[in-house]
């Protein structure tokens, strides 16, 4: 069932954004504490409320009863039988209550709600109650809530009271809603309130709340006292809507509950003929065709009522709605046949004279419309003879003769235009429109001519023409302030047109450009002081009602929609236009949408789509829903939802631009760009220019997108239109122009009051607005995340860092000590980044241990068994050099192993980074050391043989895949399968599988703490851990698994940045069995070991580590950093230090790195 069903269309448009009302909103009172376990003393006030809530006064007297012996001084007893002896209109008995209750309680809502009940027993009260009511009874709603407002100002001292006042309420406009829920919370406290319920289901059914009425209908129906006027009320309700699936399935429930009542027969009958209704498809159409031909303008509905027709070809209402619609089409001639065949069909009456009014009122505009559009193309003879033919068909209307007297000034023939007007005039007395004519016509020839003529008409008339006198004057200054306005001159513009109002403060529009003047120099109070002013001269409520839409105009620019709505609802139904609709269903409409938008950004997405999708045909609402499909990457669902806000509005650019969006996503380009070519937005309309522009972008004709792109940031008012100035600038820089590219978004930072003007002409003040900010809105992060990222992007960028890391161990075996000094520069190169990298590293082991008879027995190379005397000194230096250039997709490098080491090799790799949907991906392929020790990462000689091993690389494939929205979760995972080969060591195989999960508890731009858990499984065809000749001297085990709880916080200010990690974590590990001498060879042969295994072994335990690091701005050029990390866990317990600079040639005063970002050496992949 419609609202609109049940509560008269004009109710249901005054929608108030609150209600002002010394009465609160709080349930009746109740000082009792609320327990867990009921006391005697609350039971029996609850009896109370029952017994009135039932009218049951024998529950209530025994209920107070019981209460005065055992509380006998309790407030709410004390009120509770002051209402009782009210309502026995005992005054007496009730004034020594209230005496009592004054001297017990005197700071109470129970003694003042009991004072106002007896105050109310006055004659005086009784007859301002009186007042409201009759008030109330002839419809002055307004009047008569601000009656009872005054009467309860403390409250509400009865139900019977509380339940009147807010069924009055109810009654205003945008009221029902707030009746409704507190009329629930009176059901709370006195249940089975029969007049409450029924109160509550009406309204219900008026709101078209009619799942919730049915539950109070089916309590009324539950006591035989009201169960008929229940099965009454809601047969009406139901009999009242047309055939539908709900209304069935209402009958049908209607049925189960009362299908014993008198109602019962005609329930089945209803129900029977409304599913035959419903099992035909072109009644289904007609329904639906003159559903939307009448919630619409245009031509809504026609493919039903066509269909429809069909089916039922003379059906009088089908076919004056199709009449209707080629009316509103400007079909006339077709609109003519479809009202003459139906005056022609329908034999009612009345009905000859309303298709005759329609068929002249068809022949009527034809001849208006025609004579119009000739006078615009100035085909006057044409024009004047269309008047002509109207003024024969509608002979009382003046229009027509206005044609022709506009036909004449034309035509420069004076005479003849007054006669016309003056025929205008004899059929529109006091026209206001008529007048000015002559006016102004008189006016034309001298000023003084149209004084004279003003001032020979009766004074009603000279009232409305008295602007004429300065009407000269006010158009010059008005147009002068409109032309200053257009070239965004505010404070002159308001100027102007201050002093224009001075001439005629009356003036609505006038009121209007000076506010908006006033806004756009920030001078809002002023602004809203003019609208004041101006509501307080005018005098009718014509003037009222057009004062009250231009403010609500005004509000509603400002982004004040509630407030717009407000004002809107102060005009009366009867004075309300289309346009004040149209803006009052827009406003609602942004408001509903604003709803869903909050209910999307707090995750709620199926609910926002569920609000959207109950509301009336919407092109807004449809290109909404489209929008979000787009961005949740169901570009299919957003084509369905862009091609229905098409038919709903035929020439939307924005649904035709949305399509264009929705075939892009889908990698359709070349439906696209047909679709694109159709796309011609209005001169005016810059957002649908910028948008066509990036869509042009967006198919790669990067040069058409950009000759857009200049043509929109050359337009007036450009400068003023931050998102246009990103998007100008975002394509720019697509099109390799970053020098126009950062220009504009140094505009845009300006436009949109990010930083002064004056402060973006140098670097360090332009770098300094890219700063963010928690308030920031999207418009503004954006912006300043795209010129930062375009900055840096574009300026060369130099890194030294020095790094110490050191492990325990075996000295001369398995202990190091790195030390790694690194200088990458990188700098722009074509669309990305290049850069030149070289690190010195140290490695230092330590000295093989000698026994007493000077040999090492260590196993390392050849030495357990036999011993070694020389090469006990494990140290080994060089410098990798490297090169690459990456973007935001890919990463390229080549480069070596540290040139001195051992044992060199070429390493390098090429990464992808990209999206999969919602989830990012990543890919790589790559050769890097292994640096897990001195063997692995640089190789070594055995001190006996002389032979070089060691020195290993892996080669291989990552593939990462997660999701993180910028959320508060995230996802993570990586698979590696690589080779692993060194020299003179076997060949390895490692697959590893990594994954986690995160929790951003804190997730700001400048701070963030998060909590995780981390998974890592890896296995390795063979255990190459040893340091024996053969062997790699890294960690291999067969299988391996951990589980890890990291923890992390960062934070940053404007010249600080810093990070601190933590996390436990336990793993379980088979080291599976090794050969010493994995290679076979004659050097390993003769040792007495040569046959020696290690046995494999189980391992792991549990692991704590910490990292920090943090950064310091030294100044625009220079940044200075320190990290530090440390491990400990069973048999390995790394830890490092690092220390580093930053130098910027160019100047930056943006954000720090969040968190701070140390180098990683090149063996890493840094």
């Amino acid at each position: 069932m419609r609202d609109t069903d049940l509560v008269p269309s004009a109710v249901l448009c005054l929608l108030l954004g609150g209600m002002a009302s010394p009465l609160s909103a709080q349930p009746l009172p109740d000082d009792a504490p609320r327990e867990t376990r009921v006391a005697p003393a609350a039971w029996l006030l609850e009896q109370v409320r029952l017994g009135e809530a039932r009218h049951n006064e024998a529950i209530t007297d025994q209920a107070l009863e019981r209460l005065s012996a055992i509380a006998p001084d309790d407030p709410r007893v004390l009120e509770a039988r002051t209402r009782q002896a009210l309502r026995r209109q005992d005054v007496d008995e009730a004034s020594r209550l209230v005496e009592r209750l004054g001297r017990v309680a005197p700071d109470s809502e129970a003694y003042r709600l009991a004072r106002l009940n007896l105050t109310l027993a006055r004659p005086e009260a009784r007859s301002a109650l009186g007042q409201a009511r009759l008030l109330a009874t002839a419809g002055r709603l307004a009047e008569a809530k601000d009656a009872y407002d005054a009467l309860f100002a403390e409250g509400l001292p009865t139900l019977a009271l509380a339940l009147e006042y807010w069924q009055l309420v109810a009654r205003l406009p945008g009221g029902a809603n707030r009746a409704i829920r507190e009329l629930q919370s009176l059901d709370t406290r006195y249940p089975q309130s029969a007049e409450l319920e029924f109160a509550l289901a009406r309204l219900m059914l008026a709101e078209g709340r009619n799942a919730e009425a049915e539950r109070y209908l089916f309590r009324l129906s539950e006591d035989s006292g009201s169960r008929l006027a229940a099965a009454r009320l809601w047969r009406d309700a139901l009999r009242d809507a047309p055939a539908s699936d709900a209304n069935v399935a209402a009958w049908e429930r209607f049925l189960s509950h009362f299908g014993n009542t008198e109602y019962a027969d005609e329930a089945r009958q209803t129900l029977a003929e409304q599913r035959r209704l419903l099992a035909n498809p072109a009644y289904r159409a007609r329904q639906r065709g003159l559903a939307r031909l009448a919630q619409q303008q245009g031509s809504a509905g026609e493919a039903d009522i066509q269909r429809a027709l069909a089916a039922y070809p003379d059906d009088v209402e089908l076919i004056g709605a199709l009449g209707i619609i080629r009316l509103r089409q400007g079909r006339h001639k077709a609109a003519l046949a479809q009202f003459e065949r139906a005056q022609a069909l329908d034999t009612g009456s009345l009905s000859g004279d309303k298709w005759s009014a329609l068929i002249d009122t068809a022949r009527y505009w034809q001849q208006i419309r025609q004579g119009d559009a000739a006078l615009a193309n100035d085909a006057l003879e044409p024009a004047e003879q269309a008047y002509r033919r109207a003024s024969q068909v509608l002979v009382d209307d003046p229009q027509a003769w206005l044609g022709l007297g506009d036909v004449a000034q034309r035509r420069g023939k004076t005479g003849a235009a007054e006669r016309a007007y003056r025929q205008a005039l004899s059929r529109a007395p006091g026209s206001a429109n008529v007048l000015t004519r002559l006016a102004e016509l008189y006016a034309s020839q001298s000023p003084q001519r149209g004084v004279e003529f003003i001032d020979g008409l009766p004074a009603a008339q000279q009232r409305l023409l008295a602007d004429v006198r300065t009407r000269l004057r006010v158009a010059a200054l008005r147009a002068e302030g409109d032309r200053l306005a257009a070239e965004r001159r505010w404070e002159a513009a308001a100027q102007r047109f201050t002093e224009a109002r001075s001439l005629v403060p009356d003036d609505v529009w006038l009121t209007y450009s000076l506010a908006q003047a006033l806004r756009q120099q920030a001078r809002t109070a002023r602004a809203d002081d003019a609208f004041a002013d101006l509501l307080t001269r005018l005098e009718t409520p014509e003037a009222m009602a057009q004062g009250h839409y231009a403010q609500a105009l005004y509000l509603a620019s400002d982004e004040r929609d509630q407030a717009a709505l407000a004002i809107l609802g102060r005009i009366p139904a009867a004075q309300r236009d289309a346009d004040m609709r149209a803006l009052q269903r827009r406003l609602a409409l942004a408001q509903v949408l604003a709803r869903a938008d909050r209910l999307r950004e707090a995750g709620q997405t199926e609910q926002a789509r569920r609000l959207l999708s109950a509301q009336p045909d919407d092109a807004d609402i449809e290109r909404r829903l489209g929008d979000w499909a787009l961005a949740d990457d169901q570009p299919m669902v957003a084509e369905r939802h862009y091609r229905q806000a098409l038919t709903l509005a035929p020439d939307s650019v924005a649904a035709r631009l949305g399509l264009v969006d929705a075939a892009l996503a889908q990698g359709d380009d070349a439906a696209a760009r047909t679709l694109l070519a159709g796309v011609d937005p209005p001169a005016d309309d810059l957002d649908a220019r910028r948008h066509t522009a990036n869509a042009w972008a967006a198919l790669g004709e990067l040069d058409h997108a950009q000759r857009q792109a200049d043509a929109l940031a050359a337009t007036s008012g450009a400068s003023d239109d931050a998102l246009l100035l990103r998007d100008t600038a975002r394509i720019a820089a697509m099109a390799g122009d970053h020098t126009t590219a950062l220009a504009r978004y140094r505009q845009a930072l300006a436009a949109a009051e990010l930083a002064e003007p004056s402060t973006l002409s140098s670097d360090a003040g332009f770098t300094r607005a890219l700063r963010t900010r928690e308030d920031d809105d999207w418009l503004a992060s954006s912006l300043r995340a795209d010129a930062a990222e375009l900055y840096r992007s574009r300026h060369t960028r130099v890194r030294a860092d020095r790094l110490v890391q050191n492990e325990n161990g075996t000295d001369g075996v398995s202990a190091l000590t790195t030390t790694t000094d690194m200088l990458d520069v990188d700098t722009p190169l074509g669309e990305g980044r290049g850069f030149v990298r070289f690190d010195r590293v140290t490695l230092n082991a330590g000295r093989l241990g000698r026994d007493a008879d000077g040999l090492n027995r260590d196993e390392f190379g050849t030495c357990a068994a036999v011993g070694c005397r020389g090469g006990l000194d494990q140290q080994d230096r060089g410098v990798s050099i490297g090169v690459g250039w990456y973007d935001d997709t890919w990463r390229i490098d080549v480069g070596t192993t540290p040139l001195g080491f051992a044992v060199t090799d070429w390493v390098g790799g090429i990464e992808y980074s990209g999206e999969l949907g919602p989830l990012w991906t990543t890919a790589g392929l790559s050769r890097r050391p292994l640096a897990d020790s001195l063997l692995s990462y640089a190789g070594t000689e055995d001190p006996n043989t002389g032979i070089t091993w060691g020195g290993v690389r892996t080669t291989g494939v990552d593939v990462g895949l997660g999701y993180d929205q910028g959320g508060p979760n995230g996802v993570w995972s990586n698979v590696g399968l690589h080779h692993l080969d060194g020299e003179n060591v076997p060949d390895n195989q490692r697959v590893r599988l990594m994954g986690g999960i995160y929790r951003k508890l804190i997730n700001a731009s400048h701070e963030r703490l998060s909590i995780g858990l981390n998974a890592m499984a890896m296995h390795y065809r063979e255990n190459l851990g040893g340091y024996s000749l053969g062997q790699g001297g890294y960690y291999s085990p067969r299988r391996y698994l951990s589980l890890s709880l990291p923890i992390g916080y960062r934070q940053r200010t404007s010249d600080w940045s810093w990070s601190l990690e933590a996390a436990v974590s336990h793993s379980w590990t088979e080291s599976g069995p090794r050969n010493r001498y994995p290679l076979d060879g004659a050097y390993s042969a003769s040792l007495p070991d040569a046959t020696a295994r290690d046995a494999s072994s189980l391992g792991g335990g549990t692991g704590f580590s910490a990292a920090a690091a943090v950064e310091r701005r030294l100044s625009t050029h220079w940044r200075v950093g320190l990290a530090l990390d440390a491990q400990e866990s069973e048999g390995y317990s790394p830890n490092a230090v690092q220390f580093y600079l930053r130098f910027f040639p160019a100047p930056w005063q943006g954000d720090l790195d969040l968190p701070p970002t140390p180098l990683p050496p090149y063996a890493e992949g840094g």
